[in-house]
């Protein structure tokens, strides 16, 4: 069965000689705030990842959500693609990184970092490693009174046969002022030569081949962020932004205020436009700005997040800013001419397999060939409410999906404790919206089951779905808006 979707389709152009990029519009999908905003390398797909350690996949054209995955535990604070685009890497606050192929959504491997906080892991041209970086939380532990014990570049076999190697540490020796800073952020250059790394005031440039440290650039600033292109390493410290001339060695050049409002940090990471004409960056102040990249001046500011602007990507062709904040809020930002409606066909514009099979009213009667079973229906009058998702007995180790009207809107989730939290839309023009619950596994104690809260307004409505390995189990939201 088909459903369909009235949206309104933009088109844009940029007149280079005075941008003017407007609030488009906010997607609130988030419960928590969002730390990364990343276009994947062929440029249809928006990868976001947020503080409760969520990974979305969207739609770039439709800006609809095609997948989402619990994918860590705890906040997410890089994610980045391998040159090819295959495949990307995430790290967290808990000393995980994962490896992911980008067109299954599969993980590919998990590893533990000696250390508590990851700010950045990067999978290195050749695909056989991973390099990462942060520092330990709780302190410092310096050894020979200048040296912080675990702070330095690690890499990790991706294979996973053996343990993470700490591959820079003894050069800091050389800069003791820099030995108890963490690393903040880093990536690969361009070219693949060099991992790139901000700790302290400095940029450091790691030779993979060579296994030694080329370059280590000084700055008046400590270091939050780095962004690399072709011909400057952009780097972030202290509000300020600073250019780094990748044909000169990597000099310092240009250092400019990165900001319009000042509050009281003001970090950010950067995005630079495909042409590299624009670079755009944020503040605590909730703006986002936008610099010409030939004198770092200031070219538009734009308000819409209530609250830090901290990560962002081009889009279309520089035609759209896409950013995100720890509001939670994912906003788009570009420059309307034409507008009109049109009806595109979900099955078309968002190519997910749910496997689903509908019979008449949108009652589904499978899922992956498992029989639905339906177990508690709940009449709603509005279209749009939360859920909460926990395990109110013993946790076990389920895992579960769930399925709304054919579409995944929780991936291979384990189920804990804490309350889950998962805005949800029905459509209106349907008696009958099943919200299924997929098992993976059974636990430890057969059947799979999750705990479901519903909150309409002051109203809570508390049941529990079970599944196994031969049947689904569902609720029914039947709409009644009076």
């Amino acid at each position: 069965m088909k459903q369909f979707l009235l949206l309104t389709v933009f088109s844009f152009q940029i007149l280079w000689s005075q941008i003017d990029y407007k609030l488009i519009k906010k997607y609130e999908e988030h419960s928590s705030g969002i730390e990364c905003v990343v276009l994947s390398p062929d440029g249809k797909t928006l990868m976001t990842a947020d503080e409760g350690g969520f990974i979305f996949y969207w739609d770039v054209n439709t800006m609809t959500i095609t997948y989402r995955t619990r994918g860590h535990g705890s906040m997410i604070n890089s994610l980045l693609f391998n040159k090819s685009g295959t495949k990307f890497v995430t790290c967290d606050e808990s000393g995980k990184v994962k490896l992911w192929d980008f067109a299954t959504k599969k993980l590919l491997g998990t590893f533990t970092a000696p250390m508590n906080l990851l700010a950045f892991a990067v999978l290195s041209d050749d695909e056989k490693y991973i390099y990462f970086g942060g520092y330990p939380t709780g302190g410092y532990d310096y050894i020979n009174g200048d040296v912080y014990s675990l702070n330095g570049l690690y890499k990790v076999n991706v294979n996973g046969k053996s343990d993470p190697e700490l591959v820079a540490k003894d050069y800091f020796n050389q800069h003791s002022s820099e030995a108890g800073s963490g690393i903040t952020d880093g990536n690969i250059d361009v070219t693949g030569k060099y991992i790139m790394f901000t700790k302290g005031y400095r940029t450091y440039f790691w030779n993979i081949d060579q296994k030694k440290m080329d370059y280590s650039i000084s700055t008046s600033y400590s270091l939050n962020n780095l962004t690399p292109t072709e011909d400057y390493i952009y780097v972030w410290g202290g509000g300020y932004m600073m250019k780094l001339d990748c044909k000169k060695s990597y000099q310092l050049g240009q250092t400019i205020p990165a900001y319009v409002e000042r509050s009281t940090y003001s970090y950010s990471k950067m995005a630079i436009s495909s042409d590299k004409k624009w670079v755009v960056t944020g503040e605590d102040a909730n703006n986002v700005n936008i610099w010409n990249t030939a004198n770092l001046k200031i070219q538009q500011t734009l308000k819409g997040h209530t609250a830090h602007v901290r990560t962002f990507t081009f889009a279309k062709n520089d035609s759209i800013i896409i950013s995100g904040g720890y509001d939670g809020s994912l906003t788009v930002w570009g420059v309307p001419v034409e507008e009109k409606d049109s009806i595109i066909p979900v099955v078309d514009s968002i190519p997910v397999i749910t496997e689903v099979v509908f019979t008449e009213n949108n009652v589904p009667v499978s899922i992956k060939e498992r029989d639905v079973e339906l177990q508690s229906t709940i009449t709603v009058n509005q279209p749009e409410f939360d859920i909460e998702v926990w395990d109110q007995s013993m946790v076990d180790g389920d895992s579960i999906s769930l399925n709304l009207n054919g579409n995944w809107i929780l991936q291979e989730y384990v189920v804990v404790k804490t309350k889950l939290k998962i805005h949800v839309k029905i459509d209106p023009n349907f008696s009958n919206n099943y919200l299924i619950l997929y098992a993976h596994n059974l636990g430890e104690f057969s059947p799979n089951t999750a705990a479901v809260q519903v909150l309409i307004g002051d109203k809570k409505y508390k049941l529990q779905l079970s599944s196994d390995l031969s049947k689904s189990g569902a609720l029914n939201f039947s709409y009644s808006p009076n």
